[in-house]
């Protein structure tokens, strides 16, 4: 499966949600953290994502159903006096919100019947940054009716929710660059990526913001984050990043927070390189493998291994190889081995991030329970040899290859030894192993 298929997965198992400003798409938490998630399993591949903090169908009946119904609170960037330190400048403001106007009536989405804005469009904030002149234009949408179930199990009504857009306006003309729908209220705030290559980041929020460009992965296959402090240009967050970023593995969260790992803290971004695709797109990024192999599970020989569970990335994320923050987790081919009667080899490949797909094998008991770790590097795509691992403990190496005769020798002009399969548990002192597909040549991996 690709990734336009694996997008329109996360988009199908989302009907219905449409997240607010401030929604973080969270995956794959541990139990320690609450929140409302829905899962798509499509062909193998795992794409999980979380719900936009209500329930958002409307329950059956009319909406005079027993039980109170609560109000929404009236979103305060509607009211606020414009911040900043363009504020007072009415000739900026007044194009600002001119631009707005004209930029949302072509923005992607535009004729969506609830993107209908109504009244006036209003500046939040209008300022310099190191970047340019930059103004956030809120504007009030169309409402809804029905009722929504907040976490708490409170029924809100949708009719009193005050629905809006904010957009992010940049250039000495005045452009409208990006925009977000939000509707359900948030004090966690929306992070837009502006700018060549997404290289600058404006933040709305309460806190003291921090913005992550990557998760940063090691020889050793375990990553982590590194965080910068955003400027504080009063009323808004600001972050130049060094080089070019890909907007899908940024993360912008309350600095309190940055090594949390609180999913739910996280802010939305949203990339200007993909406004075009539309808010379903920007605010559902899903990274992209690199492996071509079919997203199935392949037994070496009569494996009896359970393989992993549904809780891959909880158990990488554990291990420190899965990013805490991952938007989307994605799940690729997975290949099983055993090595006795109690103990197997299961290599899987997983995407924890924009730069592609790595390979990860666990020893696993007959219960399917993690021993050991190995990290198996980056998976790349049409490689002769797309597994080859060494097991723990001089156990002997991992081999797999999709439709392929396999052979191995131990010298460089030793003899060599076919491989029953596809795959195989091969010694530890195996130096090259012989891949034959079809009628091709042969091709000799050295290990």
């Amino acid at each position: 499966m690709d990734t336009t298929e694996l997008s329109r997965a996360l988009r199908e198992a989302t009907e219905g949600i449409e997240p607010r400003i401030g929604f973080t798409p969270e995956v794959l938490r541990g139990g320690r953290r609450r929140r409302f998630r829905r899962r798509a399993t499509v062909a193998g591949a795992l794409v999980v994502v979380v719900g936009a903090g209500w329930s958002l169908t409307p329950l059956p009946g009319p909406t005079t159903t027993a039980g109170a119904l609560a109000t929404a609170a009236p979103d305060p960037m509607l009211t606020a006096p414009t911040a900043g330190d363009l504020a007072g400048d009415q000739e900026y403001l007044r194009t600002a919100a001119n631009a707005f106007t004209r930029g949302m009536a072509v923005a992607p989405g535009a004729a969506d019947p609830g993107m209908r804005l109504v009244g006036a469009p209003r500046v939040y904030w209008a300022g310099n940054t190191p970047v340019g002149r930059v103004a956030l234009v809120v504007q009030q949408r169309i409402g809804e009716s029905g009722i929504a179930i907040k976490p708490d199990g409170t029924r809100l009504d949708l009719a009193t929710v005050q629905r809006t857009v904010l957009g992010l306006v940049t250039g000495d003309q005045a452009t409208l660059v990006n925009s977000a729908r939000s509707g359900y209220g948030s004090d966690r705030g929306v992070a837009f990526l502006f700018g060549p290559n997404d290289q600058y980041a404006i933040a709305t929020g309460p806190v003291p913001l921090s913005a992550s460009p990557r998760w940063e992965i090691g020889a050793d296959g375990k990553g982590s984050r590194n965080w910068t402090d955003m400027a504080d240009l009063g009323g808004v967050w600001f972050n130049a990043f060094p080089q070019p970023v890909e907007g899908g593995d940024v993360r912008v969260v309350p600095t309190a927070y940055r090594t949390s790992g609180e999913t739910q803290r996280a802010l939305l971004v949203l990339p200007a390189s993909t406004y075009a695709e539309g808010f379903d797109h920007q605010s559902k990024p899903i990274p992209r493998r690199t492996s071509s192999l079919p997203q199935k599970r392949y037994a070496v020989g009569s494996s009896a291994s359970p393989g992993m569970s549904s809780k891959l990335a909880e158990q990488l994320e554990q291990a420190g190889y899965a990013d805490p923050y991952a938007v989307a987790a994605v799940t690729g081919f997975e290949v099983v081995a055993d090595l006795s009667s109690t103990e197997h080899a299961v290599a899987v490949e997983y995407v924890p991030s924009f730069a592609g797909s790595k390979l990860y094998l666990a020893v696993v008991d007959s219960g399917g329970t993690v021993l050991r770790w190995v990290y198996g590097g980056p998976v790349l795509p049409d490689a002769p040899l797309p597994v080859s691992v060494l097991l723990p403990d001089e156990r002997g190496r991992l081999v797999f290859s999709l439709d392929a005769r396999l052979r191995f020798r131990s010298t460089v002009d030793g003899p060599w030894t076919a491989v029953d399969s596809f795959g195989a548990v091969i010694p530890v002192d195996a130096k090259q192993v012989e891949v034959t597909r079809g009628g091709a040549e042969p091709v000799v991996v050295t290990l």
